[in-house]
């Protein structure tokens, strides 16, 4: 059997093979896993039964998702970060309790 552009024998059972293990799953996550495995579009619209424009668009779509998800998570650190920033007290700042401590010992006389 000589390789070709289009799936071998091999190639076409083990698709075959992902997809019956893939019921629950969408449309648009079939074709994600067929393309990572290495199919292309047209492959991939023959084994799940719809067009290439199709598979096309859910890729597209699941790349700009995923995208977006990526960013989305980078500025929730950042945010956290801020916040922990905030939180924590910096070297050379006192708290208002400290100050005042600091300054009456300073004064001569300690309160109570």
């Amino acid at each position: 059997m000589t390789e070709s552009a289009s799936m071998t024998r091999t190639e076409a059972l083990l698709a075959t093979i992902i997809l019956q293990n893939m019921t629950a799953e969408s449309q648009a996550e079939k074709c994600v896993v067929l393309s990572r495995a290495g199919l292309s579009n047209g492959e991939i619209a023959d084994l799940v039964g719809t067009s290439s424009a199709v598979v096309k668009q859910s890729l597209y779509a699941a790349r700009k998702s995923s995208g977006k998800s990526g960013a989305k998570k980078a500025a929730v650190k950042k945010t956290a970060v801020k916040k922990a920033q905030a939180k924590k007290p910096t070297a050379g700042r006192r708290s208002s309790k400290a100050s005042v401590a600091t300054t009456s010992v300073l004064r001569g006389g300690i309160r109570e």
